[in-house]
This record gives structure tokens, sequence and C-alpha cells, in this order.
């Protein structure tokens, strides 16, 4: 029973996510294509050519099954093209050894109908913090910022990142109430 209840919760969330994600595809397609299939691509390779490129890191970040994205798979030679790599295979190999990000998450009013010209875009990038040392938590913080400064070049619609522990989301905890914040 219990089973049956959260496969019906499962794709209704899917069918609800899917609904949005035509919704902001529609009300603002450039910046849907590189919020949506861009912005995973780019947190999960590090490559010279591309936004948030890290030399010195000992480990790639990998955001959840984007190697598994069927539409992230299809555009990434347009992504390759667009960063003048000319490599063939996919950058988006799993390797045994990174740091998981475990979710990208929209929030606010992108996709629905309160989405107008004017709305901003707010991200909640979750990690686990038991999976994270210093210098990974640093390098995450270097990458999404220099991703933000390429996205704020290339997009209309302001972006904000939420770098979000997932056991403060378990627990409701989405930073304070007195500023711009995932609370």
């Amino acid at each position: 029973m219990l089973n049956r209840i959260i496969l019906r919760n499962k794709e209704t969330f899917n069918r609800y996510n899917t609904f949005r994600k035509s919704v902001f595809s529609e009300l603002a397609p450039q910046e849907s294509e590189l919020i949506l299939n861009l912005l995973p691509w780019l947190l999960s390779v590090n490559h010279p050519n591309c936004p948030g490129y890290i030399p010195d890191m000992d480990k790639d970040f990998r955001v959840y099954n984007v190697e598994n994205e069927p539409e992230i798979r299809l555009k990434e030679p347009a992504f390759k093209r667009k960063f003048d790599i000319k490599e063939k295979r996919s950058l988006l190999k799993r390797r045994a050894d990174h740091y998981l990000i475990q979710g990208l998450y929209t929030i606010g009013s992108v996709g629905t109908v309160s989405q107008t010209s004017s709305s901003d875009c707010d991200i909640w990038v979750c990690y686990d913090r038991q999976d994270f040392d210093k210098a990974a938590w640093r390098q995450l913080n270097q990458k999404i910022n220099l991703i933000k400064d390429w996205l704020d070049l290339n997009t209309k619609m302001p972006i904000f990142f939420f770098i979000s522990e997932v056991k403060d989301i378990r627990n409701s905890q989405f930073g304070s109430l007195n500023e711009e914040s995932s609370g």
C-alpha cells in the first residue's frame, strides 16, 4: 500500500515538474535552456573552455544522474561547440571518485502562473556536507560563482544560487527570512 502511494506521488510530482519546465521554456526559451540543461552540464564538467573551470581540482563535481538525462546528452554536442571543445567523447563520463551534487532545483515563480518577464530564478544546489571537505566546499562555491558570472553576462533573467545542505532541507531549515534567501 505504502509503495503504491509513493509511486503515485512520484508520478504526480514528475508530471507537475514536466509541466513547469514546459511553462518556463515557453516564457523564457533562452534562459530555460541555459538553466535546465546547460547548468547541470557545466557543474558536472571541468574543462578549460567552460565557465566554472577550476584548474587544480582533485575530484570533479557531478550532478546526480546527469549522464543519464536524455535531453542533456542530446544537447551536449551543441554545448561543446558553444565552448569550442573538440573532444568527440562525452564529458559526462561517470567517474568513481567525484563530489556529488544531489540535486538542482528551481524554486519560486519560475514555471508557475506568477512568472513574469521580470522574474528572477532561484536555484538550490543540494549537497551532503558529509561528502565534502573544506577544499571541496570552497571549490564548489568558486565553480558556482564562475558559472553565475557567465550566466549574468548571457541571460536577461537574474539568477541566484543557494547552496543547500540536504540535512537542513530535511529539517525544513531554508535560511533566514530577513534577506534574499531560500527561506
